[in-house]
């Protein structure tokens, strides 16, 4: 009996690393791909006759974004030789608050109203508190986009404590769900790394150095709440994991706010 559950161990421990090696492989395809693809090519949204707006890929300047990247491995290797700061864990907060200051002052000062989906998503809330549900029928918006009606019932409900179309403040709630994000990352990193905070914190100060997350608090939609819950699952899946209190249900949340890219 002995020998027996030592060759099953030695069996799930062969399959636990081939199967680690196929994801580590697998994502390496696919991060090579999208690497390459945003070295070689930009995209722009546009208008098209036939299907209105549409996202058009072009040719952009490789050699721009090499420069860019060989100049980003040379701070890279100069950061793992040098001792920036030596408390990140306020190191952390302080990144994430001016990024959130500047972060709301660009989502107050944006005022353009929503557009296309994220429109029709607030126009079928609006019509859902003035007991409207023509959306859910027929040719309505909902009945045809069934995988956004989890949304919808998300900004109906925050319609009571906000107010109708408050867009001002749910672009705010874009920030703060996006800082909590890099708070969650700071913790996720930190805990995998295993190796002080240092890498923790350097990938949080660069991702909140990429400009467009920062621009992409203005779109009123599900994806930065879907991003927020879903590194919070993994986040409590990990703690769990490590013999802590198991928040499974962020998993079904996550999953709802996701359900628009069906």
């Amino acid at each position: 009996m002995g020998r027996m559950g030592t060759i099953g161990t030695i069996g799930t421990k062969r399959l636990a690393n081939f199967m680690r090696n196929v994801v580590y492989i697998c994502s390496g395809i696919v991060l090579m791909y999208l690497f390459l693809v945003s070295i070689l090519s930009t995209c722009t949204l546009g208008y098209s006759l036939n299907s209105g707006t549409h996202t058009f890929f072009r040719p952009d300047y490789p050699v721009v974004h090499f420069m860019a990247v060989f100049a980003l491995m040379g701070i890279l290797f100069w950061l793992r030789k040098t001792t920036v700061c030596r408390d990140y864990d306020k190191a952390v907060w302080f990144v994430v608050g001016v990024w959130g200051f500047a972060a709301a002052l660009w989502a107050l000062c944006c005022m353009e109203l929503p557009k296309d989906d994220p429109a029709n998503v607030l126009l079928a809330a609006r019509q859902m508190r003035e007991y409207n549900f023509s959306s859910f029928t027929g040719e309505g918006y909902l009945n045809i986009w069934a995988g956004n009606r989890g949304l919808a019932l998300f900004f109906y409900l925050l319609s009571f404590p906000l107010g109708v179309d408050n867009y001002a403040l749910l672009r705010l709630l874009n920030v703060a769900a996006m800082m909590v994000v890099f708070l969650l990352l700071y913790k996720i990193v930190g805990e995998l790394w295993g190796k002080g905070k240092r890498v923790a914190f350097w990938t949080v100060a660069l991702c909140a150095c990429f400009a467009p997350v920062l621009l992409y608090t203005t779109f009123i939609y599900g994806d930065i709440y879907g991003l927020c819950l879903a590194v919070a699952a993994v986040f409590a899946q990990m703690k769990y994991l490590r013999g802590g209190i198991s928040l499974n249900g962020l998993c079904f949340l996550q999953h709802l706010f996701h359900l628009q890219h069906c």
